[in-house]
């Protein structure tokens, strides 16, 4: 039987269409050290090309309203073939000015709205760089007959301060904190067939993040450029600690 290869066109339709109510929120102005923070995780997405070895790698979609509704510091999507394995699996990348912006945007709140019934497979947190990144899995199957396979995807999301977060929560908890929300929040799904065992999804999973370690870790750097994912202190994380 003839597998339905997946893309991520529409994931980011279903963001779009469910994002509206955290995107239009009032932008009250970035503090003027916001900026150089966001052009530094610009140019490391920049970084990441469509050129890996020993793959195929071919653009995903993105819908206009995408970027009028989150209005993305960064948006990629991009889905691979590992021409070794045959293995495919497609890469949704995404970094918000605005921690607001990214609150409303993660798979039980997007997925329901194409078809699909999000269940969780577990905690799953995995290494970059000598840290941790603290993500969960999903899976993912339509909600009724449909010739769409199931899939899993692997969810993490970032702040400015080095942590890494699957709760939505703790990214509307840092949306509050004064100014913090506008040096933003990162998000990455990495999406496989359900057909996998865990073992081949990890390497899926990782096999990704090495492709995105770059643009990762400057979501993960302090704004003052001194980058936290080994842990250190840093003025963002001394700020949330006196709120």
């Amino acid at each position: 039987m003839t597998s339905r290869r997946y893309d991520l066109s529409c994931v980011l339709i279903t963001l779009a269409l469910l994002g509206g109510a955290m995107a239009n929120k009032l932008r009250l102005g970035s503090p003027p050290d916001a900026e150089p923070h966001l052009a530094r995780v610009r140019e490391a997405a920049q970084q990441v090309t469509g050129e890996v070895p020993n793959m195929i790698v071919r653009q995903g979609h993105v819908p206009r309203q995408a970027f009028e509704l989150l209005r993305p510091n960064v948006l990629d999507a991009r889905d691979y073939t590992d021409l070794a394995s045959s293995v495919n699996f497609s890469v949704l990348l995404v970094h918000c000015g605005d921690i607001a912006d990214m609150g409303a945007h993660y798979p039980p709140a997007c997925y329901p709205g194409s078809g699909l019934k999000v269940t969780v497979n577990g905690l799953m947190p995995l290494e970059l760089s000598g840290g941790v990144l603290h993500g969960i899995e999903y899976h993912l199957e339509p909600a009724r007959d449909s010739d769409r396979e199931p899939f899993c995807l692997w969810n993490c999301m970032f702040l400015p301060d080095g942590s890494s977060t699957y709760l939505p929560a703790e990214l509307r908890r840092y949306a509050r904190i004064g100014n913090v929300r506008y040096y933003g929040s990162g998000q990455i799904q990495v999406l496989v067939r359900a057909s996998l065992d865990r073992a081949q999804r990890v390497a899926v999973y990782e096999q990704a993040l090495s492709i995105y370690r770059r643009a990762i870790e400057a979501m993960l750097s302090d704004p003052r450029r001194e980058s936290t994912l080994h842990g250190e202190t840093n003025p963002t994380e001394e700020r949330l600690t006196h709120e």
